[in-house]
């Protein structure tokens, strides 16, 4: 049986629109992988990091960089109910989510702070502090950057506003 189409059937065909690929349900976040060891399968690695929201091209490009020995941090789908973590390792992939939950209301009571306070200090509205505690929005990726800072180290946040 002939796999390749007639002149006519490509004609016909032409309008066809080709079907959609479905669309990724669950959360974004941040993974940033690296070689944990030998990949004995990087074709079903590039798969997988493609399934998660890439393209094959990304996917390969960053699977090129994890092999020489790179970290890649990429922006991937990740369904709830994937362990892409355990997933990942079973390929020679070390996974790390960037994107954990900050709990704000622990680091400011940690320093003891009133949430005007703490918004003062380190150059918040306090507003904005309120809602990430009352978890009606979350810290974007800067403001998370600045909270990790402030939860470790909160000198140095204080030392960066003086100068």
């Amino acid at each position: 049986m002939p796999t390749r189409l007639s002149f006519k059937e490509a004609l016909a065909r032409r309008d066809e629109t080709p079907a959609e690929p479905p669309a990724l349900s669950g959360s974004l976040a941040r993974l940033r992988l690296s070689m944990a060891g030998p990949i004995p399968q990087p074709v079903t690695a590039i798969q997988t990091i493609k399934s998660l929201g890439t393209s094959l091209r990304e996917a390969h490009a960053a699977m090129d960089r994890i092999v020489a020995g790179h970290a890649v941090t990429l922006a991937l789908t990740i369904p709830d109910e994937r362990d892409v973590q355990a997933e990942f390792a079973a390929l020679g992939i070390h996974a790390q989510i960037m994107d954990a939950d900050i709990d704000v209301r622990a680091i400011r009571q940690g320093l003891d702070l009133t949430i005007q306070e703490f918004a003062i200090r380190f150059a918040l509205d306090p507003a904005t502090v309120q809602s990430w505690e009352q978890g009606h929005t979350r810290p974007d990726p800067a403001a998370a950057v600045l909270l990790r800072v402030i939860a470790t180290n909160p000198a140095a946040v204080d030392a960066a506003l003086m100068s």
